[in-house]
């Protein structure tokens, strides 16, 4: 059965911690969906790119032109008619055709689209995964704090019944040292494993938007109990195809198929539909009316672009991305299921690990405490003590590790599951 408990990390090598959080490796989905700035900005760029989309409101709407002015030539006015005039112009034209390169201009503007949205999964995925192991790193940091705590408490036990049995002249001074030097070598480890800690809550703070003192509190959930099944994780039938990064190439690649075709279409013209209406204001010199003179104009043109060779060359370069881009998406294809392979071999490896390890625990203590008691009796020294010491610590500390990994491991499984 799965049990919920709550840590709290506390610790005095860390002064400047002020806020508080409480955290669940559940809500980490919700948390970088909604505070992390990358995914924001990702978000804010799909939402230009889609505002981009729709190639028929700028084929088919008019294209409007108005032209005002006044002119004034020298000479002499001619049949009573002034020098100067002025005119008004107003055109408006509207594409028939144009060889089909809006619709592919479309289609590349969606694919690019498609690759925003696919880059986006993958960093939110990528994220996720990165905020999942720091997770469990953290927790693991949490345990090995525990366990060295507990250690120097025990060894502080060592050191008095040393001192006691030195008083009552059964043991020498070297017991004392012994203990007192793992001491300090214990407190060593236990400032770096609360460095440690800290370096961890503050890049989790970093990837979740929060103040970088932020003090996380922990809620673990112990999945490691004997009657725990392994995840129904399909190891064999996994393929790769609809990774987030293969998607991302796959309409990078379509993209640059669309462009290859719109350079491509170099030798279509262009024909547009137009019509002018001018008007022409002029100024009679002895009776001083205004004379207007009015025109129309209606027509097609048609427009042929002659840029061949730089079109072409441009869709040959295109064609030869594409081609790059299909290698690449094969070489990823690979990357990502060795990856994913070493990933569930790692997760089902430590899964079983981790039932070994809780025994190892167990026989590390019953030695201990057995070393311990022929210790008091004379039969052992201050070195079988140690030994025996060593064994216990080193074994809590392994299981952790061990813990931590097989988390690690089921966190990038569902990294390259989920979608």
């Amino acid at each position: 059965m799965l049990k919920a408990l709550s840590f709290i990390f506390l610790f005095t090598s860390i002064s400047a911690w002020s806020a508080s959080f409480k955290l669940d490796v559940k809500d980490l989905p919700t948390l970088i969906e909604n505070r992390n700035g990358q995914i924001a900005g990702s978000k804010a760029e799909i939402e230009a790119s889609q505002t981009e989309l729709g190639h028929l409101r700028r084929s088919f709407l008019p294209r409007l032109e108005l032209n005002v002015g006044y002119e004034n030539t020298d000479g002499t006015p001619q049949d009573n008619i002034s020098n100067s005039y002025g005119y008004a112009t107003a055109l408006a034209s509207v594409n028939l055709y144009n060889g089909g390169r809006d619709e592919l201009k479309e289609k590349s503007r969606s694919a690019k689209l498609n690759k925003a949205q696919s880059e986006l999964q993958n960093s939110k995925f990528n994220t996720l995964t990165e905020a999942r192991t720091l997770y469990w790193k953290m927790l693991y940091q949490k345990e090995v704090i525990s366990v060295l705590e507990s250690a120097l408490k025990l060894n502080e036990k060592n050191v008095q019944s040393a001192l006691k049995k030195i008083r009552n002249n059964l043991a020498t001074k070297t017991d004392e040292i012994d203990f007192s030097q793992t001491k300090i070598q214990l407190s060593q480890d236990l400032k770096k494993a609360k460095i440690i800690l800290s370096n961890n809550m503050r890049e989790m703070a970093a990837l979740l938007n929060h103040p970088l003192n932020t003090l996380y509190e922990v809620a673990e959930l112990n999945v490691h109990e004997p009657e725990h099944a392994l995840d129904d994780f399909d190891s064999e039938g996994f393929t790769g195809e609809k990774h987030r990064e293969i998607k991302t190439l796959e309409a990078l690649k379509s993209s640059f198929e669309f462009e290859s075709s719109l350079n491509s279409r170099w030798w279509t013209p262009q024909l547009d539909l137009y019509g002018a209406k001018t008007t022409r204001f002029q100024t009679l010199e002895r009776t001083n009316e205004m004379d207007r003179d009015q025109g129309e104009v209606l027509g097609v043109k048609l427009t042929f672009f002659f840029d061949g060779l730089q079109d072409r060359a441009a869709s040959v370069a295109q064609s030869y991305r594409t081609m790059s881009l299909s290698h690449l998406k094969n070489q990823k294809l690979l990357d990502i299921q060795s990856r994913y392979a070493n990933s569930y071999e790692l997760y089902v490896l430590n899964h079983d690990l981790v039932h070994s390890a809780e025994e190892n625990n167990k026989i590390a203590q019953h030695y201990y405490d057995n070393v311990w008691n022929e210790y008091m009796r004379g039969v052992k020294n201050s070195p079988d003590v140690l030994q025996a010491f060593q064994r216990i610590v080193e074994a809590k500390l392994r299981y952790a590790d061990i813990k931590k990994d097989y988390q690690i491991a089921r966190a990038q499984i569902k990294g390259y599951l989920e979608q």
